[in-house]
């Protein structure tokens, strides 16, 4: 499994439309989609098409001691979604933070035991720093993908000293960013992109998001933008993320394999070397 953590520097920044949106693009690329909503809030769901008053979810499972994996849907464009769940007097929210306090690795157990293939993106929508549900997928993420606006408070968090909490991961090669609602016509979010593609070229992906009107129509028909207006701005920009982000580890992958090859052919025991004699003439 690909397993990748979006979270926002910041709240409002657009995690969770990134999540859905992304999610249809690599769907679309035929290949297959686990969205995981560990956000309390539970919005996630809206974007896949749910009902509103269906409050159903991974958590409120656990809190009436039901399996968790019966909390899971497919939208209607194909992608597989677990959402949150919620309830009016928070005894989900509670009963889920008592179950991971006594199962520390319950994140990773639960995706080791979905039938699901081995090339599923699962992708992680998590709430903001600090929170148990953040540092959990984080401790499992393959990607860890920050989200960002063109904007000065944005740019301050990325310099401020607490940054690194952040974008912690086990490889600084896979501490990605992803710069959201991007308007060209700005001057000073141009100014900003140019800041933060100067300072941090390392880990920002080569796509940005534009803002686009399109998104929020989108969310308002309970769709990807994918699906609504597929010709629009957003929707070319999430579908080169997703391919960027799809490519990208696919070489990874292929690079692991040949390292792991030669590092078998170095273990395999060599022959003995033979000296060939050579008789001198007189």
């Amino acid at each position: 499994m690909n397993i990748v953590a979006i979270h926002g520097l910041k709240g409002g920044v657009g995690t969770t439309t990134i999540v859905s949106n992304l999610a249809a693009a690599i769907n679309a690329q035929s290949q297959p989609v686990l969205a995981i909503d560990l956000c309390s809030q539970n919005s996630l769901r809206l974007h896949f098409g749910m009902a509103l008053q269906n409050e159903n979810g991974f958590a409120s499972q656990i809190a009436h001691h039901r399996p968790w994996h019966e909390a899971g849907y497919q939208s209607y464009n194909g992608v597989n979604f677990l959402p949150f769940g919620q309830d009016q007097d928070n005894k989900c929210i509670n009963a889920i933070e008592l179950y991971i306090r006594n199962h520390p690795n319950w994140l990773n157990d639960w995706l080791s035991t979905l039938d699901m293939p081995e090339n599923t993106w699962v992708l992680l929508d998590c709430p903001l720093h600090p929170s148990p549900f953040h540092q959990d997928a984080l401790k499992i993420a393959d990607i860890s993908l920050l989200v960002v606006n063109p904007e000065m408070l944005s740019y301050t968090c990325l310099h401020a000293p607490n940054r690194p909490r952040h974008l912690y991961l086990n490889s600084e090669q896979n501490q990605l960013m992803l710069l959201n609602r991007y308007c060209p016509s700005i001057d000073l979010e141009r100014d900003i992109t140019s800041l933060i593609k100067t300072d941090f070229a390392a880990s920002l992906l080569p796509i940005t998001i534009h803002r686009d009107e399109h998104l929020r129509e989108a969310f308002a028909f309970k769709k990807s933008v994918i699906d609504a207006a597929p010709a629009s701005q957003s929707a070319q920009d999430f579908s080169l993320a997703a391919f960027w982000l799809t490519a990208r580890q696919a070489k990874l992958a292929q690079k692991r394999e040949e390292e792991e090859t030669e590092l078998q052919l170095s273990k395999q025991p060599q022959g003995k070397a033979k000296i060939t004699q050579i008789t001198s003439r007189p």
